[in-house]
């Protein structure tokens, strides 16, 4: 037999040859493949980062200009999640209970939301009304029949304003009518039923609406 041939079979029996192992140049193109892969998944992390962040920074922009606007007013402005609130007190809007005619002082709180909502233009809007837990006055019952009817009048009557005299748009708008079944307080004082006498306005994109309309 051939020693040429031996030789190395027997090493190769027996683990003397070296293990074969790839150039140092593909070794090196790995690594730099897997850096590129890494540095690619980072940005396109980063982007998203920045597309919420500013997706919630304008999400926020109506919230902070009401909020500053309604500073030291009767009007309560409050944010949940992606909702913005404008809380109104029906004292404060009406007359009085029944008639449906706006106070002079009412004047104020249309103009200085219907310039935000006229900002953004995108949000939608529910009107939603509320009454204390008392029964309604034979005057009211002749009227309204009900605390819910009722509710929905003050509802339907704001938002009708803020379409014919304040422009509006009527398709941004829904109006819902709780009656007396969402009190903020006790209705223990008549202080207490006052507060739970209002008109909640919710301001939010249209995509995320979560509430039934009557």
């Amino acid at each position: 037999m051939n020693h040429f041939y031996v030789l190395p079979l027997l090493a190769w029996v027996f683990g003397c040859l070296p293990a074969q192992t790839p150039p140092p140049s593909l070794g090196l193109e790995r690594q730099l493949e897997s850096e590129v892969l890494a540095l690619k998944q980072r940005v396109r992390l980063l982007k998203e980062d920045i597309k919420t962040c500013e997706q919630g920074t304008q999400e926020n922009l109506i919230y902070s200009e009401l909020y500053q606007i309604f500073a030291g007013t009767e009007v309560e402005v409050k944010k949940e999640g992606y909702t913005t609130t404008v809380i109104i007190p029906i004292d404060y809007l009406f007359r009085d209970l029944y008639s449906l005619s706006f106070r002079n002082e009412s004047y104020m709180v249309f103009d200085l939301l219907s310039t935000a909502l006229a900002l953004h233009p995108d949000e939608f809007i529910v009107v939603e009304g509320h009454t204390d837990n008392q029964p309604l006055s034979s005057k009211g019952r002749r009227q309204f029949n009900d605390a819910v009817t009722l509710s929905f009048y003050y509802a339907h009557t704001f938002a009708k304003r803020l379409q014919e005299e304040f422009y509006i748009p009527a398709s941004r708008f829904s109006v819902v009518s709780s009656g007396g079944h969402l009190p903020r307080q006790s209705n223990e004082t008549e202080e207490l039923r006052a507060q739970n006498r209002r008109l909640e306005v919710h301001i939010f994109k249209n995509d995320r609406s979560h509430h039934d309309t009557q």
